[in-house]
């Protein structure tokens, strides 16, 4: 292959982790309603689902960060120890250089929010908001942008 048609390098590697079955299968009861092309947007992910769906993916994703929160790993590990918290993300499709899975915020219950926050030692979220989420009521959200 000429250096012409190489391909562009990758973000992530190997090409199409995004594309196992098990991934999607667990995403698709969270996956918002108005999803179309390659990047598709999710909500309400438990954290024991992220766990499902984090020792699938590469290696270097457990260190991925979305804009100053804290390393999906982290995110993740906190989730598990609380228990009530649910993720918020997106998953870039294989067609892009790009491809991904990211967890871009948390939802969980006013009573342990702050605490959540302070174990996962990051930046201030972009956006700490109550909210009503699903079948839990009012919740705190928390989203880096």
């Amino acid at each position: 292959m000429s250096d012409q048609q190489k391909e562009p390098a990758r973000l992530y590697q190997p090409k199409g982790f995004t594309d196992h079955p098990q991934i999607m299968e667990a995403l698709e009861p969270y996956m918002k309603e108005n999803n179309t092309g390659d990047l598709k947007y999710f909500e309400g992910l438990p954290a024991s689902k992220a766990a499902d769906i984090l020792h699938l993916l590469p290696a270097q994703l457990i260190k991925d960060q979305q804009n100053g929160g804290p390393p999906m790993g982290k995110l993740i590990e906190v989730g598990l120890e609380f228990g009530r918290v649910w993720f918020m993300g997106y998953v870039v499709g294989s067609e892009r250089d790009d491809e991904r899975f990211s967890l871009e915020g948390f939802f969980a219950p006013k009573d342990i929010a702050d605490a959540v926050l302070a174990r996962l030692d990051c930046d201030k979220p972009d956006e700490w908001s109550e909210v009503d989420f699903a079948d839990q009521g009012k919740v705190m959200k928390a989203w880096w942008d």
